[in-house]
């Protein structure tokens, strides 16, 4: 099955207002922690973004795909622990 670019935002950002709604009161209820309704929002909302990125053209100034998993944090720390060289028999 292929669900549209366009289609998949529009879904994510319905189940985004329906969690917009709906965690507050499972918050007031005890069901759910203000900092797991915090967290689960930003999660959605990173989502959003993402797809977001993926129909703006690139423009060669940002990173996509593999590329961009060399450039999270703590990437350049592990990227000098790695020896240049091979080592070891």
């Amino acid at each position: 099955m292929s669900v549209s670019l366009e289609r998949q935002i529009a879904c994510v950002r319905r189940e985004l207002a329906i969690r917009e709604r709906v965690y507050p009161a499972w918050v007031e209820r005890g069901t759910m922690t203000p900092e797991s309704m915090t967290r689960e929002l930003e999660g959605m909302r990173a989502v959003i973004e993402s797809l977001e990125g993926l129909r703006r053209p690139w423009d060669g100034t940002e990173r996509r795909g593999q590329d961009a998993l060399f450039t999270g944090p703590g990437v350049p720390q592990l990227m000098e622990s790695v020896p240049s060289e091979p080592t070891g028999p």
